[in-house]
């Protein structure tokens, strides 16, 4: 197949169907098949198309187009975000909080191409793809792609398969390469507490908040409690504004290989509920001063790394170089929803977030989709000057 039209326009097609969660790639013709819809799309490519674009042409195009184009195409937004210092009030310690995790792509009950991961479950075999992924995480509930490192196997002969761990030093090369003078903080579990992980942290220059689990390093854990036992003046009681009481404990250069680690505890209790505990080793120095901070202001962010209700499990392209390029433009797709959610525009005539006036984030897309079917964007909004008559602000809360 040729494909004709103009690559701006099948983008935009690609990242407002993730954008108003369709469901399918097939909906591309349907749901967005209206003059307002059309319109618009040719408005934000500069483009004069007569028709929404086919899903198969779409496929076929994502089926050529080089993974790191659309790379670096999230890359530059992400650049654009930095340059602007749109997110500076939410780094901690000048460092940009940064959660590495991996996440489920796709599964298949047969083989989907060389590169799948197996999993024996039973009589069968699962075949299935992971994407380890680095985002941006902020206080007010942001979490923005900086970098995807997909799980394959890249040798189908290979006696081991690949993993997060063997992942990770290519995610932080191609991390690296991208933000070479960016402070960095990375938000980690259990796992990667390791020497390997953190030889790649002190090489980049990286600080670490990591997940401190007894099984994971079972002589440090019991070093730890000996120590923290012994020194009974490290403590510190906190009650945040919510109600909950938090009991803060920690222990100084802990030896895990050729690294020294400090280790903090915090035994968190809610109203009525039993008390959770939370346990990070980190590069951070931790006294009576910095612990709230560390724990509260970083620590506890990890949890934010989450597909933000878009289906990252759901198959857009059986070819895995075009589903390699859906998971891209998913981030780029995810990434323009947090900064419409979290903005303040409407909150300046309206009074409100945009959560609290369509109801949650989750109907996000439903209301975007009806908006662009049925009402064309202005022309005065694409006016060159109209950025510098406006300022979006980011909501902290």
């Amino acid at each position: 197949m040729r494909i004709v039209d103009p690559l701006p326009f099948e983008i935009n097609s690609a990242v407002w169907l993730l954008l108003m969660k369709l469901g399918a790639r097939r909906q591309l013709g349907f749901a967005m098949n209206s003059p307002a819809m059309l319109a618009n799309l040719n408005r934000l490519s500069g483009t004069r198309m007569r028709r929404v674009e086919h899903s198969d042409t779409l496929l076929s195009l994502l089926k050529r187009v080089m993974v790191v184009d659309l790379r670096d195409l999230l890359f530059s937004m992400i650049q654009r975000i930095l340059r602007m210092k749109a997110l500076d009030r939410f780094r901690f310690q000048d460092s940009v909080l940064t959660a590495i995790d991996a996440t489920g792509h796709l599964s298949f009950n047969q083989r989907h191409c060389p590169h799948c991961l197996t999993q024996a479950q039973g009589d069968r075999t699962a075949f299935y793809h992971m994407v380890l992924e680095a985002k941006w995480v902020t206080s007010n509930g942001m979490a923005l792609s900086l970098a995807s490192e997909f799980i394959e196997n890249a040798d189908p002969q290979a006696s081991r398969q690949d993993c997060e761990l063997k992942a990770f030093p290519r995610l932080a090369a191609e991390l690296k390469s991208r933000f070479p003078r960016l402070p960095i903080a990375l938000l980690l579990d259990g796992l990667y507490l390791c020497q390997p992980v953190l030889d790649v942290c002190r090489q980049a220059g990286w600080h670490y908040i990591i997940t401190f689990k007894e099984g994971r390093m079972p002589e440090r854990w019991v070093e730890y409690q000996a120590l923290r036992g012994l020194q009974s003046s490290n403590r510190r009681s906190l009650d945040l504004p919510d109600g909950v009481h938090q009991q803060l404990a920690w222990v100084n250069n802990l030896p895990v290989g050729s690294h020294r680690v400090h280790v903090l505890e915090c035994v968190e209790t809610r109203p009525g509920k039993e008390p959770v505990t939370f346990l990070w080793a980190t590069d951070f120095p931790l006294d009576a001063s910095t612990v709230a901070s560390v724990a509260n202001d970083a620590g506890r962010l990890r949890w934010k790394i989450e597909n933000q209700g878009f289906n990252l499990q759901h198959a857009y392209a059986w070819n895995w170089q075009a589903a390699q390029n859906f998971y891209l433009l998913l981030q780029i797709a995810q990434l323009i929803e947090q900064l419409v959610i979290h903005g303040s525009l409407l909150k300046a005539s309206a009074g409100k977030l945009l959560p609290k006036i369509i109801g949650g984030c989750r109907k996000f897309g439903a209301y975007l989709a009806e908006s662009l079917r049925v009402w064309e964007i202005p022309l005065h909004a694409f006016d060159p000057a109209a950025p510098a008559r406006i300022q979006i602000r980011l909501d902290t809360g």
